[in-house]
């Protein structure tokens, strides 16, 4: 018999998939246009600095970008399995735990590994401008590839243990972060607390971050073990779960009986989300008079709750910051990077909500059976928006008065007393930029979730049309803008943001919004046919 048969197949098969080589194309080309834009903007700096300042800005997203890749690639490598139900009729042949897991994780993170590879040329080519190292460079290199590791473990340990793409990819994102920024964190809040002379190496080391600060030449000569045991713990961690993987996979297909304390805080806590009988009559009641697929998708009570919830945390920690850096927290950087967050943390979470009841409901089949109803394509796109509405209008309300109180507080600030028409234009640009994303977000999302394997996909492919190519096409731009006539002035910049955003999101939109009126029931009909080439994805 073959070694680790699975993954020889999954090696042939991405060989012959044209995503594979899309995936290590664009990888490449995001990190040549993000080093063109950093060394436009360096200014008249040093060359070796310049070199430095591409090499730290490409690791950066590099690294961010090998720490979210077991949640997108490898989180439900298994977990889907299950949900179908045929990760049994493997174990029906002579195939091991280690052989399924190996081969899953293999298929999960070819994209992932082979747009790290397809970036590091061009981590390499500050080394021509000076500033850095042959072997700071090799030392960064290695802890991408090992956080990268970690994380596609992370996420196949993920997968193992839950049957729902959510859970799976929530579980394998709180992993990652526990890792990489709670333990950090805890330790430094004690450092300071006791005021301890050395750093609580024990909470820092397990970070795959610690690793990558001591990695830089700068740092690494005075703490060349606490590099390499960082380097060690995170890469041991890493087999740790995939070798747990194996373990658990064999017996997680099976069906276990109800008796357990998981099933049991698992029962409470659906309870506690959909309530009692009397509650779960009088709520479906409510929604029933609305729209049928409106209580379909607004079944659970606690939706709103934990978005306010979510709010509410994240406003008690900055509230935490005004308390300890008093007025230096006051300042017009930390009202546009705190709108920022919070309306990239509204639309992500919209994203996925809107993603979720539609991709699901075509995957079990579900859709098909719901289109059979006397109930209309307009009725279902118009309960999905009632069940939307339902959880994110008040925050979305909140978020818009709050950026309005930031722009009044930034007006009586010393700073923008002759730059106030660019304070206006900055924050009218970003509310008009929000609630089109808001509405594009909705209808991308919706068509997405019926042209995609799984809601993972189509919150990707939501993201990156709605979310991301704004940016992109802005820096490309702002790097030809500042290479033909070496100057970006701050408004222009704002008013091409502002462009570039309100129609990339509206011609997505409008087009998601036409194929959803007119070709509903085919998509959510024809499940299995193949996908049409990228440009006919893109442009219809």
């Amino acid at each position: 018999m073959t070694f680790l048969p699975i993954v020889e197949r999954e090696l042939r098969v991405a060989s012959r998939r044209a995503g594979t080589h899309w995936m290590r194309s664009g990888a490449a080309f995001a990190a040549i246009a993000i080093g063109a834009i950093v060394y436009v903007t360096s200014g008249q700096q040093a060359a070796a600095g310049i070199g430095t300042m591409i090499f730290w800005s490409l690791t950066t997203v590099a690294g961010l970008f090998c720490l979210i890749a077991g949640a997108r690639s490898t989180s439900d490598s298994l977990s889907e399995e299950k949900r179908d139900g045929t990760l049994g009729l493997l174990f029906l042949t002579d195939l091991r735990g280690y052989d399924v897991v190996a081969g899953k994780f293999v298929a999960g993170s070819m994209h992932s590994l082979y747009a790290l590879m397809a970036t590091l040329p061009t981590l390499a080519l500050p080394l021509l401008m000076g500033g850095v190292t042959a072997g700071e460079f090799w030392r960064v290199a290695l802890v991408l590839l090992n956080t990268m590791f970690f994380s596609l473990s992370a996420g196949m340990i993920a997968s193992a243990v839950t049957t729902h793409e959510r859970h799976s990819a929530g579980l394998c994102t709180g992993i990652v972060l526990f890792f990489a920024a709670v333990l950090p964190l805890i330790g430094g809040i004690l450092g300071a607390y006791y005021n301890w002379s050395q750093p609580p190496y024990a909470l820092i080391l397990p970070s795959p971050g610690a690793a990558y600060f001591y990695a830089f030449a700068a740092n690494y000569p005075s703490h060349e073990a606490a590099f390499a045991v960082s380097l060690l713990i995170t890469h041991v961690c890493g087999w740790l779960f995939l070798i747990s993987a194996g373990f658990i996979v064999r017996n997680s297909w099976q069906d276990k009986p109800p008796a357990s304390s998981g099933w049991r805080f698992g029962a409470r806590w659906v309870q506690w989300s959909l309530g009692n009988s009397v509650q779960r009559a009088r709520h479906r009641t409510r929604l029933l008079e609305v729209n049928a697929f409106y209580w379909l998708a607004a079944r659970s009570r606690i939706k709103p709750a934990l978005v306010w919830a979510t709010i509410a945390l994240a406003g008690s920690g900055w509230i935490l910051g005004w308390v300890k850096y008093d007025g230096y927290w006051l300042e017009p950087t930390t009202y546009i990077i705190t709108a920022f967050l919070l309306n990239s943390i509204l639309k992500g979470w919209l994203v996925s909500e809107t993603c979720l009841q539609l991709a699901e409901d075509r995957r079990t089949g579900a859709l098909e059976l719901l289109l059979s109803t006397p109930l209309e394509v307009a009725d279902v796109i118009e309960g999905q928006f009632q069940a939307l509405r339902r959880q994110f209008l008040g925050p979305v309300v909140f978020a818009i008065v709050l950026a309005l109180c930031f722009l009044g507080a930034g007006l009586r600030h010393p700073d923008m007393m002759g730059e106030r028409g660019l304070w206006w234009v900055t924050w009218i640009a970003s509310l008009l930029v929000l609630l089109t994303d808001l509405w594009a977000v909705f209808h991308v999302g919706l068509w997405q979730s019926l042209t995609t394997a799984n809601a993972n996909r189509a919150n990707s492919a939501t993201m990156m049309r709605i979310l991301w190519t704004p940016w992109i096409i802005w820096g490309a731009v702002l790097f030809l803008i500042a290479t033909l006539t070496e100057r970006a002035h701050y408004g222009e910049a704002i008013f091409l943001w502002l462009f570039i955003s309100l129609a990339v999101s509206l011609a997505f939109g409008f087009a998601a919004r036409r194929k959803l009126l007119s070709e509903f029931r085919q998509a959510a009909t024809l499940r299995y046919l193949p996908r049409a080439p990228l440009w006919n994805r893109l442009f219809g």
